[in-house]
């Protein structure tokens, strides 16, 4: 309106409700530990795995990312590259990240396809977003974890590369977000839990400090001189 020339006293859009979301903070955050239980059911080896280190470690991709990820996007120097599906056409996001060991792991332990790192039982990559999006659940079914969705392992990746030690700007850096604030909002509770850890662990060694402070010696002589009595 202002741009038209449309120019008005009040502003009418500052009495509209919000809306409310269909769900409220968005998909469920896998914990990490539902992330365990996850990982004890589908070792490293199974494509379920492969399927969920991609996203926890390759950038925090999309199901329209990871499901088109493949042999063809690792850099000659060992690094993954690729540009995220999500908005190309009008923010270009290009990821451009090293291949971290539990990811690497997962790919020399199983076999994908040429052009395709997750394939399907047909041994071919899948179709579509959607598809892989679909198998990924059934997945989470079968681990005991059918509240969770392939995008929960998206806002999961924030909290685990935190707990490995990244920092909210390098977690955002790594996984291709334009907002700290995001980043933020998903590493928020790991950030205390890695704080009262660290805080547990500075107070047992100040106790393990004081309990090996070794006790003076009662027959010591201070050093005050005596005058012995005739």
């Amino acid at each position: 309106a202002i741009k038209a020339g449309h120019y008005t006293d009040t502003n009418p859009a500052r009495d509209v409700d919000n809306l409310k979301p269909k769900k409220a903070g968005g998909f469920h955050h896998i914990t990490m530990e539902e992330l365990e239980q996850y990982e004890g059911h589908f070792p490293v080896g199974t494509m379920a795995r492969k399927a969920s280190d991609l996203i926890l470690y390759g950038g925090g991709g999309r199901c329209s990312d990871a499901y088109r990820l493949g042999p063809q996007h690792i850099q000659r120097a060992g690094g993954l590259r690729y540009t995220q599906h999500k908005a190309r056409t009008k923010r270009r996001m290009v990821v451009d990240i090293p291949i971290l060991a539990p990811l690497q792991s997962s790919l020399d332990a199983t076999p994908g396809g040429d052009l395709g790192f997750i394939i399907s039982e047909t041994g071919r990559p899948f179709a579509s977003s959607a598809s892989f999006g679909n198998k990924v659940k059934k997945w989470l079914v079968e681990a005991g974890l059918s509240h969770c969705s392939a995008h929960g392992f998206r806002k999961a990746s924030a909290c685990k590369l935190a707990e490995m030690g990244y920092s909210d700007i390098q977690i955002m850096a790594h996984n291709g977000w334009i907002s700290l604030r995001q980043v933020q909002d998903y590493t928020r509770e790991m950030r205390r839990k890695l704080i009262a850890k660290d805080a547990a662990n500075e107070w047992a060694e100040r106790q393990k400090s004081n309990e090996s402070v070794p006790l003076s010696e009662g027959g010591a002589e201070s050093g005050t001189i005596k005058v012995k009595k005739a």
